[in-house]
């Protein structure tokens, strides 16, 4: 008893399973799927399928005569009731057909003694002066997500997979190729057919690269077409991000609106459209403080509230790490990287993830600054557990601080508003370089093929955020 009340428990559930593991061979399958021998509530139940599973993992029959004599050997017979109780277990279900929705049931009278149980122990220690409140703090948040690690195998059916490949198909038909969440490129779309559900994508360049800016852009798109998103920023506030997309909304230089250096006019302008801010399911979390667990318990809050359909955190190298302090710094970042790709695919949404490029970039050619997988820092375990690795490059950042970098391509086409993505690592699909358009100081990104760059003027070509992606033109692209 706990404050006068009975723990959570389905007694006579646990019966029937244990009676149905006794009586069909597919009962034990779904029930070892799902259950553990402490899981019971009734300890002799514990005892007795904890036969069962012995039996089944050596490959023998589990019936009456087996666990019977399993049990004898173990000197448990007496503890359990006897052969009397054993056979009784199977008088009280006629079939197994049930035991997958009695199992479940089971495991999550377990999960509530364990939270009541926990609790408990997190009231105990708050009150001890001496345990350190953090430390609690983890340790508790730990157990709390490792209760919710049911181990059904799902539907593994033939017909299962093949209709969840053939509803992707007809997506991508009715969409144009974009089967996830849009970028704002109908020339990255190409190529990836949007950000994937469960991928964790990993974005990379230099301080300088336009990293932030390029990200604020993928979350605009993505919240524009009615996917939303959510940014946790662990470098900017929400009052940076905010100029940077008003900026962005109207053409303005983010330094500009930093400064104050506006018209009257234009000040009203940005206060017109802020509504288009204020309208789009964009999230931004800027709490310095962010580790794995802390963002799986975000995320799991934001996607039952807000429908929340991506995660961008900006970015990697400022996460805290969840476990023991004292391990390198570079095992620390290969434990977070792991953790977040499996949020990512638990929570069945892309997740994409900055990180910086470390500093042998700089010490190479002056006149070949793209970045490589190497130049990562980190790069092993991020590139391993990333599904898609993004490179960014602008060369007009190195134009102002290396006098002999080109300013031209191979082609001889002006290089100052370029800005290239570089999908170095793409586990679905194939590898390239996207050329995109930029305006820097304004946040201002757009595909190559429909920029100002050669005759119309800008404000003949850049299309409005309220323009849906699907309404792109995806013809005449490179691949």
């Amino acid at each position: 008893m706990i404050d006068g009340k009975l723990p959570p428990q389905a007694v006579d559930l646990e019966q029937a399973v244990l009676g149905a593991c006794l009586l069909e061979k597919d009962a034990v399958y779904a029930a070892l799927g799902i259950l553990m021998p402490d899981m019971f509530y009734i300890d002799k139940h514990q005892k007795i399928f904890e036969v069962i599973r012995e039996l089944f993992n050596h490959s023998n029959p589990v019936d009456q005569l087996t666990v019977c004599d399993a049990l004898r050997k173990r000197g448990w017979m007496e503890i359990v009731g006897g052969a009397y109780e054993i056979s009784e277990l199977t008088n009280r279900v006629a079939s197994g057909a049930n035991v997958e929705f009695h199992a479940r049931i089971i495991y999550e009278k377990y999960i509530a003694r364990e939270m009541i149980r926990i609790s408990a122990e997190v009231i105990k220690k708050s009150f001890d002066e001496v345990s350190d409140v953090f430390d609690i703090l983890t340790q508790s948040t730990r157990q709390f997500l490792n209760l919710d690690r049911v181990s059904g195998t799902g539907n593994i059916e033939p017909h299962h997979r093949v209709s969840l490949a053939l509803a992707q198909i007809e997506k991508a038909m009715q969409n144009k190729s974009v089967t996830g969440v849009p970028s704002g490129s109908s020339t990255m779309d190409a190529l990836t057919g949007g950000w994937q559900k469960q991928d964790l994508i990993t974005v990379s360049g230099r301080p300088g690269s336009g990293k932030s800016g390029f990200i604020i852009w993928i979350a605009r798109n993505a919240g524009m077409n009615n996917f939303p998103t959510v940014m946790f920023s662990l470098e900017m506030d929400k009052t940076q991000i905010a100029m940077r997309e008003l900026g962005m909304d109207n053409q303005l230089k983010y330094s500009k609106l930093r400064t104050g250096r506006i018209t009257d006019d234009e000040f009203q302008q940005v206060v017109f459209g802020t509504s288009r801010i204020e309208d789009c399911p964009v999230y931004m979390d800027d709490d310095p403080i962010l580790s794995p667990m802390i963002l799986r318990s975000k995320l799991l809050k934001l996607k039952n509230e807000k429908n929340v359909q991506m995660a961008i955190i900006d970015y990697l190298n400022l996460m805290k790490y969840d476990g023991n302090p004292k391990v390198s710094r570079y095992d620390q970042i290969s434990e977070i990287v792991r953790d977040v790709k499996r949020i990512a695919k638990e929570l069945d949404m892309p997740i994409i993830m900055l990180c910086q490029l470390n500093r042998e970039l700089e010490k190479e050619s002056k006149t070949d600054k793209r970045p490589r997988l190497h130049h990562m820092r980190d790069a092993g375990t991020i590139e391993e557990a990333s599904d898609v690795v993004m490179l960014l490059y602008r060369p007009a950042y190195y134009m102002d601080k290396i006098p002999e970098f080109p300013r031209h391509n191979s082609d001889g086409e002006p290089e100052d508003n370029a800005f290239y993505v570089d999908f170095a690592k793409h586990k679905q699909g194939a590898t390239g370089e996207v050329k995109l358009y930029t305006e820097i100081e304004k946040n201002i990104f757009m595909d190559w093929h429909i920029s100002p760059h050669q005759t119309q003027p800008l404000s003949q070509q850049i299309r409005s955020f309220t323009e849906p992606i699907n309404q792109q033109t995806t013809e005449d692209l490179p691949f």
